[in-house]
């Protein structure tokens, strides 16, 4: 599209552009602002020498029109002489009309004695305006061909683009069918961990805000082996996610630390500046509708901050990436240290260190 508009504006270019480098008498005057300064040449007969202003004379072109012509020379034109006078376009100070000093002057006559007519003349600097016309012609031609291929073009694009769109639908509602049946049928790839509900003493703040959906903790060694102790400071809970929401692509296994062996699956909450969604990681006790995108983990956990990372799943390519939140404990992808507020794209296999928690994201 943008090849056939440069087509046109070059075409227009070569129509509009004129024979030769001649200027017309009508055209100074009508745009002085333009011309001032500026070194033309234009054709004319001479009306008449000034002789009250000596060094002076008036150019009157075909059309009738007249400017004054300043010359320096010793030999002054005779009236009637047709000549073609170059010089620099000024702009009197005293009646702000425009004037030409000349630098040359050439007759014209041969031109009138050979038998070409001012008209002849006239359309032989200006152009033969049949060719002009036929130029015009081939330009609307263009334009409506270019016009008529863009809208198509658009129209094809955008066909295109609801396909996708109707083919990324059935994928979703697909996935969002066959996450509902598994949360339904009791699947939720958490090995051995407790689903516990409506017991108070697993949450220490008991003020905050509640929700219908039971809440998963994974017990740590520590916890089990003191049976009169109260389990909440020592494990590493969750809360599962309404039915409404998907599973983030895989799941974390955890290697290494009072928990290890377990792995279970979770879901983010939606957050528009990241473009996906996303799950905290950290000791903080989160409540509310966010509470099940966040890991919570218990006291066993010491080296790990309120917030340590997040785990973030794009929307648009489905990609899932760890970033570090904290600037006093370390997380480590790979046993490679993540800088605080980085992001590093997670692969299937990876390792995801924090204090003494060490988990796989497995695809």
């Amino acid at each position: 599209m943008r090849f056939v508009w440069l087509a046109v504006a070059f075409l227009a270019f070569i129509g509009t552009a004129p024979a030769d480098a001649q200027t017309s008498v009508s055209d100074i005057l009508n745009n002085p602002g333009q011309y001032n300064d500026t070194q033309v040449s234009v054709e004319g007969t001479v009306a008449r020498v000034l002789a009250e202003d000596e060094g002076n004379y008036i150019l009157e072109d075909e059309d009738g029109n007249q400017i004054r012509i300043r010359y320096s020379s010793d030999t002054a034109p005779s009236e009637g002489d047709q000549l073609t006078v170059e010089g620099l376009v000024s702009i009197s100070a005293f009646n702000r009309e425009p004037y030409i000093t000349e630098s040359n002057r050439s007759s014209t006559a041969a031109g009138s004695q050979s038998g070409e007519t001012p008209e002849e003349r006239r359309l032989e600097s200006e152009g033969n305006p049949f060719t002009i016309i036929g130029i015009i012609g081939l330009l609307i031609t263009i334009a409506i061909i270019g016009s008529a291929y863009y809208l198509w073009k658009r129209e094809e694009e955008a066909e295109q683009r609801r396909e996708e769109k109707r083919a990324q639908a059935e994928r979703e509602a697909a996935e969002a069918a066959k996450s509902e049946a598994s949360q339904e049928d009791g699947d939720l790839n958490v090995q051995d961990t407790e689903l516990q509900g409506g017991d108070d003493s697993l949450f220490p703040d008991s003020d905050g805000p509640t929700t219908d959906e039971p809440e998963r903790r994974i017990k740590s060694e520590s916890s089990s082996s003191t049976a009169n102790k109260p389990e909440s400071p020592e494990t590493l809970k969750f809360k599962a996610p309404p039915k409404t929401m998907k599973f983030i692509p895989g799941k974390l296994v955890i290697i290494s630390g009072p928990d290890k062996g377990r792995e279970f699956r979770i879901a983010g909450f939606p957050r528009e500046e990241e473009d996906g969604n996303v799950v905290t990681i950290g000791r903080a006790d989160v409540k509310g509708e966010r509470a099940f995108a966040h890991i919570q983990l218990g006291d066993t956990y010491r080296t790990v901050s309120r917030i340590q990372a997040e785990i973030i799943q794009k929307t648009s390519s489905n990609e899932v990436y760890l970033r570090n939140k904290s600037t006093t404990n370390p997380t480590e992808v790979n046993n490679e240290q993540v800088p605080p507020e980085e992001t590093v794209e997670l692969q299937n296999e990876d390792t995801i260190q924090m204090g003494e928690l060490v988990l796989r994201y497995e695809v």
